[in-house]
């Protein structure tokens, strides 16, 4: 499966970060480091400096029964219940924690006018 990662940074290997707590499935909170993985490929969040737009996207592809890779459930459930309440028809996206370094096959990079997605800055 596809999924993808977002970030500020730009980075060789995607490595876990430093306080980024989450749970493991409903009940059992973790406090490994992990890195957030999503379905979504036009992420966006509003950053502390007014910019709504990560730098970089990552692609990557990895099987959905990796060892490393955990559903986030209590996330994923509470969005469906969101869409469902709504009665909105657009496909939700899932997310995931992934709990070791992980290789990209792309990196994109918001273009200038941050509008769109430059493709394929790097293959690995």
């Amino acid at each position: 499966m596809i999924l993808y990662h977002f970030s500020n940074e730009k980075h060789i290997k995607l490595v876990p970060k430093i306080g980024e707590k989450r749970r493991f499935g409903k009940e059992n909170i973790t406090g490994k480091k992990v890195l957030f993985l999503t379905t979504n490929p036009e992420m966006f969040l509003e950053n502390d400096d007014g910019s709504n737009f990560f730098r970089y996207r990552y692609s990557i592809e990895l099987d959905k029964n990796n060892p490393h890779l955990h559903p986030d459930d209590k996330f994923n459930d509470m969005l469906q219940k969101y869409n469902e309440a709504f009665e909105l028809k657009h496909t939700i996206s899932k997310w995931f924690f992934y709990d070791n370094s992980l290789d990209y096959f792309t990196i994109s990079e918001w273009d200038n006018k941050l509008c769109k997605f430059n493709e394929n800055i790097k293959v690995h």
